[in-house]
């Protein structure tokens, strides 16, 4: 059975999947922000933007909760669709008795 033919598990590993690339998308802008304010902070280059700085540290924490809320939905997904499979029975079997080359265990799965 493929996540395809179910439908729900696979709304929401697209949305977990979804939200990991916007999530990530907004926490690397934040930190490229970050990292120019704190450079310039650093560098000497004048005065940070208190404004920039706060705005980065945000979208920093806001990228990484919906990373963490995408890591959610994706776990969800697989535990779903895990749940809808037949789970296939293992069976082993051991005996000794005769085989083509003598006297001796066989084992069959």
């Amino acid at each position: 059975m493929r996540m395809s033919n179910d439908p729900r598990a696979l709304r929401l590993y697209n949305n977990g999947r979804n939200l990991h690339i916007i999530g990530m998308g907004i926490a690397i802008q934040g930190s490229f922000m970050f990292g120019h304010d704190l450079g310039t902070r650093l560098g000497g280059g004048g005065e940070g933007d208190n404004a920039m700085l706060i705005t980065s540290g945000s979208l920093i924490l806001i990228g990484l909760i919906l990373a963490n809320s995408s890591e959610n939905n994706i776990k969800n997904a697989l535990n779903l669709y895990n749940s809808r499979v037949p789970a296939e029975k293992e069976s082993l079997e051991l005996s000794f008795g005769f085989t083509q080359s003598g006297v001796g265990f066989t084992l069959g799965f």
